[in-house]
């Protein structure tokens, strides 16, 4: 009977870096009025502020939010003129609310774009502005489903003479209800490696058989 070598690793999730951009202040960002959002729409709000005509002064306003109606803290949002063959125009990050504010903006056809590092990239177009609009448009981001995932890579040497070990078995396994679970199994190359991707946070065990893949 062939025997294993057994090892034991736990997957965590990663860290993710913040965007070193400035976000707009932790109060609401509204020139006028509070809006609530937790689902992905466009809003048309009348405000009564000051207004000089010979100024640019459209604005977009918005929150970012999860599934679930969680604000997104530190999103990118990235404003671009359809106008003028997707010129940037500014960018801004999410405060705490998950609010944004682009600000004195021209009449025109505008997109957004709005991402941040464990979520999908969301976009939106055909953004109108006229007439001193102030137009809100929330946006909600789904989570990333290959962000947290990890892989397992490693060399089989044979532990007395040092020598890369070829087509030698390795299985992947989880522990369900107390059970090994085989969940992947794979072969080493010509120069010993092996390798497991895409796997979701969690505790694994690897075991790498005595005998190669031709003697199973």
């Amino acid at each position: 009977m062939p025997s294993f070598d057994e090892y034991v690793l736990e997957i965590n999730n990663l860290k993710q870096k913040a965007p070193k951009q400035e976000a707009l202040p932790d109060k609401a960002v509204s020139p006028s009025t509070m809006v609530e959002a937790t689902s992905e729409e466009t809003l048309k709000i009348d405000i009564k502020t000051p207004i000089n005509k010979s100024e640019p002064s459209n604005f977009i306003y918005g929150f970012i939010t999860e599934e679930n109606g969680k604000a997104i803290e530190d999103a990118l949002v990235e404003l671009k003129s359809l106008k003028d063959d997707s010129k940037f125009i500014a960018s801004t990050l999410t405060n705490l609310q998950g609010e944004y504010l682009f600000s004195s903006l021209d009449s025109g056809i505008y997109s957004i774009s709005v991402s941040k590092e464990g979520y999908i990239t969301k976009n939106t177009s055909n953004i109108a502005l006229q007439n001193h609009q102030y137009l809100g448009q929330s946006l909600v981001l789904s989570v990333d489903p290959m962000v947290n995932m990890s892989s397992v890579q490693g060399i089989i040497t044979d532990d007395i003479t040092g020598k890369l070990l070829e087509d030698i078995i390795v299985g992947l396994y989880s522990r369900v209800n107390d059970i090994e679970v085989l969940i992947k199994s794979t072969v080493t190359n010509n120069e010993g490696r092996y390798a497991f991707y895409m796997l979701p946070p969690g505790e694994y065990k690897i075991k790498a058989s005595s005998f190669r893949k031709e003697d199973a």
